[in-house]
């Protein structure tokens, strides 16, 4: 079965602040309404099926600390919308997603400040390439797989990449980037 973000969202303007849905194996795209939520703070979509562009009406919460998209191999189109040049605008202190900064990994959105992620080894990298964390979750879901390498969406070089290491899994890092302390 399919789960999808619902625009029903929107109805919560004045008081949503947080928006988690971290590898919920959520699919489709993220619906504009989510735009209308004026309040929000944190919206974390990381490690799911998410397919189309991010929403240019998101780019309008002025509210906004943290935003993390990686992982969604779908997700495409430009993040620029969050940025002033290569900073982050307004309240924004974080922001992730599966750019091209880190060396050799695919470019699926456009960002010029975001910390960008690799979709098949989950390294996340500063815009030198400076790796600063992995991303990957290998704790266990109810079906007794890890994660990261467990949703519909997994690319079939991401699994590999987890095959090849599974057993020596010093790549993956315990922390992650401000916001999510």
């Amino acid at each position: 079965m399919s789960r999808t973000i619902p625009p029903e969202l929107s109805y919560f303007a004045d008081s949503l602040t947080e928006i988690s849905f971290t590898g919920g194996g959520l699919s489709g795209t993220i619906p504009p309404e989510l735009g209308k939520l004026t309040e929000l703070r944190k919206l974390l979509l990381l490690e799911n099926c998410l397919s189309g562009d991010v929403p240019e009406s998101l780019f309008a919460l002025s509210n906004l600390e943290v935003v993390t998209f990686p992982g969604n191999r779908d997700l495409t189109g430009s993040l620029n919308g969050f940025c002033d040049g290569n900073e982050y605008k307004g309240n924004l202190s974080h922001m992730e997603a599966s750019c091209n900064s880190c060396p050799d990994s695919p470019a699926l959105v456009e960002c010029d400040c975001c910390i960008c992620c690799d979709i098949v080894t989950y390294n996340c990298c500063d815009r030198q390439g400076n790796r600063l964390f992995n991303h990957a979750n290998i704790g266990l879901n109810a079906a007794g797989q890890p994660s990261s390498f467990d949703k519909p969406c997994v690319a079939e070089e991401t699994l590999a990449h987890y095959m090849e290491h599974k057993d020596d899994l010093s790549w993956i890092t315990d922390g992650r980037g401000d916001g999510f302390n």
